[in-house]
């Protein structure tokens, strides 16, 4: 319990570093990394717009509820 509280501190520094540039706000977007070699990475496609609206909602945050699917080598990878 006590790493999920420092996990969402960060997470809460990051979105408010990089959710203003200038002055101005945007949405972020977060992402789904899809990796091959099994697992489960598409199990629960409820959680992460669960997270987001959350976060959104009790850190007032400004995350988009949709996620996207990022593959492991994409340059994309760094948008998210």
């Amino acid at each position: 319990m006590r790493n999920v509280k420092w996990v969402l501190v960060l997470l809460v520094l990051f979105v408010a570093q990089t959710g203003m540039k200038d002055g101005v706000t945007r949405n972020l977007q977060l992402a789904l990394l899809k990796y091959n070699g099994g697992g489960d990475w598409y199990s629960n496609p409820t959680a992460l717009p669960n997270l987001a609206r959350y976060c959104n909602k009790v850190l007032g945050t400004n995350l988009e509820p949709e996620y996207a699917t990022v593959d492991v080598g994409s340059l994309d990878l760094f948008n998210y």
